[in-house]
């Protein structure tokens, strides 16, 4: 007995990824099943959830609660296990070492994937899953001749590892080098079982894919689908100021190593104050000696919501995401939409994206060097940095919400 055609598709998706852009596209499409989430505003028991959250977490996370829902899936759709939810929030919240956040992902991971199997049946033909959250569903999926595809929106680990233990071994006074090599290897095992659960791989950019097939898929399994950006962005428009002051630069991400901040920090450090000035903006999961490194030539602020996103790409003239080591880098789409140039390195969606010297510009990781070379020539040339923030207005409308989708879904079906 053959396999269920593809017909509809199930979604398991741990957190608000991408902001559910990927079972939104399957909706349009007429091809989505169900999806299953952790949090979800509109799901039964979401709001007994919240108001536990709202005691429990802090402004900041509560903010980035609430925006867990979307207009776009009707709640029919949705099935969430808030409860679930809100404790795996809590332990990553409380995580005191690397060591600790890694043992609470694999639990969040097992936990989702388990709950998740248990809403899969044979209606759906394909089943979509997100890496270090699918396992358990997948070999669900495969007792029930089911299709399977892997989303994989983080590195594979022992290769993300590799370059952030580097980093350490740069900044070694910047984070905690206590680690425990068997959660690590939990971690990575998990994800390799996935990859060979899994038929189809998808990734977001040219470089994990290479980083995907190093650690054991096949070529012809990993597919590249860049992402997509939401209209809300083209439209933000921000106020002309006057071109003698400080270029403006912007870096948003959490986990600053694998960021790469310290590279940010360092070109600032080249520049003369009065030339540019940076705003580090996320969760940089760094101790207070790192922090002192980074404010001598940045700016550093928490991570903020969703919701705050906008204020923080008007305010700017440029971004830089300086990453050692990304899947993407959603952001770079969604600063080019809202008219800025974008610095972005070959570890991430840069080669895929960015137009080198069109609408941005490509540099190896760990160059500051050439990012504050990049950062002179835009401070310095106001009319080429007009020019740019057009081009790269332009050049996101290659990559709209609805190209993604597109790209998503047919590829689902190949």
């Amino acid at each position: 007995m053959g396999r269920p055609s593809l017909g509809s598709v199930f979604v398991a998706q741990l957190g608000a990824r991408r902001h559910y852009a990927v079972p939104i596209a399957f909706h349009q499409a007429g091809r989505l099943g169900k999806l299953c989430t952790d949090f979800y505003l509109g799901s039964t028991g979401a709001y007994r959830a919240l108001s536990l959250l709202k005691r429990a977490a802090t402004p900041q996370a509560f903010a980035r609660m609430v925006d867990r829902h979307t207009t776009e899936l009707p709640a029919e759709y949705v099935r969430s296990f808030p409860v679930f939810g809100l404790r795996y929030r809590l332990k990553v919240r409380n995580a005191g070492t690397e060591h600790d956040r890694v043992k609470a992902w694999i639990w969040g991971g097992r936990k989702f994937s388990q709950l998740a199997a248990r809403n899969l049946n044979g209606k759906c033909g394909t089943v979509y899953g997100f890496s270090s959250a699918a396992k358990e569903l997948f070999e669900r999926a495969r007792e029930l001749g089911l299709r399977t595809i892997l989303d994989h929106a983080t590195a594979p680990g022992l290769f993300e590892r590799a370059l952030v233990q580097e980093e350490k071994e740069r900044f070694p006074d910047w984070v905690s080098q206590d680690e425990d090599a068997n959660a690590f290897d939990e971690y990575d095992k998990r994800q390799r079982d996935e990859l060979d659960l899994a038929d189809v791989v998808l990734c977001g950019s040219t470089f994990i894919k290479n980083a995907i097939v190093e650690a054991g898929a096949r070529p012809n399994q990993v597919q590249v689908v860049p992402l997509g950006v939401g209209d809300q962005f083209f439209k933000l428009q921000r106020t002309p100021r006057p071109s003698n002051g400080p270029l403006r630069v912007l870096f948003l991400g959490d986990d600053a190593l694998r960021k790469g901040a310290a590279y940010l920090a360092q070109a600032m450090s080249l520049l003369d104050p009065k030339l540019a000035q940076a705003r580090l903006v996320g969760d940089l999961r760094l101790n207070n000696k790192a922090y002192a490194a980074l404010s001598k030539s940045t700016t550093v602020m928490a991570r903020i919501p969703r919701s705050e996103l906008a204020s923080c790409l008007i305010w700017a003239d440029v971004l830089v995401l300086p990453s050692v080591s990304d899947t993407f880098g959603l952001v770079v789409l969604e600063a080019m939409a809202s008219g800025l140039p974008v610095i972005a390195t070959t570890h991430s969606c840069g080669p895929d994206v960015v137009r080198d010297g069109v609408d941005g510009f490509v540099v190896p990781p760990r160059d500051p060097v050439s990012i504050a070379a990049c950062l002179e020539n835009l401070a310095e040339d106001r009319d080429r940095l007009g020019w740019m923030s057009s081009q790269a207005r332009i050049r996101a409308k290659d990559f709209t919400l609805a190209n993604y989708s597109a790209r998503l879904v047919g590829a689902t079906l190949q």
